[in-house]
């Protein structure tokens, strides 16, 4: 490890992202899914979540649009904040790769972004 300038990951981070604020006082959408994830839903849906990831230069976060039925990467994006422009870019990402009709569902986690 020291030949390849590696080290192990110490115990007890001093931060740890959150991808996830409740705590706001924004209006909040319905949940338009309601937990229906089979494969033959109708209306087609697409699920987006936020994640981080470590990497040797900080932190790095991962937005991430997937289609339900399909279980395939629409679009994503990266960014080191995490902002709505991050969501925004994965969004337009997926829907420029694959444009939906009327009707899609988008459902994600209900933070601030």
């Amino acid at each position: 490890m020291r030949e390849e300038g590696l080290c192990g990951k110490a115990k007890g981070c001093r931060f740890t992202p959150r991808t996830t604020d409740s705590r706001h006082n924004r209006p909040v959408a319905q949940n338009g899914l309601d937990r229906q994830f089979a494969v033959g839903h109708s209306p087609p849906a697409w699920v987006g979540d936020i994640t981080y990831i470590a990497t040797r230069e900080g932190w790095l976060y991962l937005a991430t649009v997937i289609d339900l039925r399909t279980r395939q990467v629409l679009g994503y994006g990266l960014s080191e904040r995490m902002s709505c422009d991050l969501v925004r870019q994965a969004f337009l990402n997926a829907w420029s790769a694959s444009p939906v009709r009327v009707g899609v569902v988008f459902h994600s986690d209900r933070g601030s972004q």
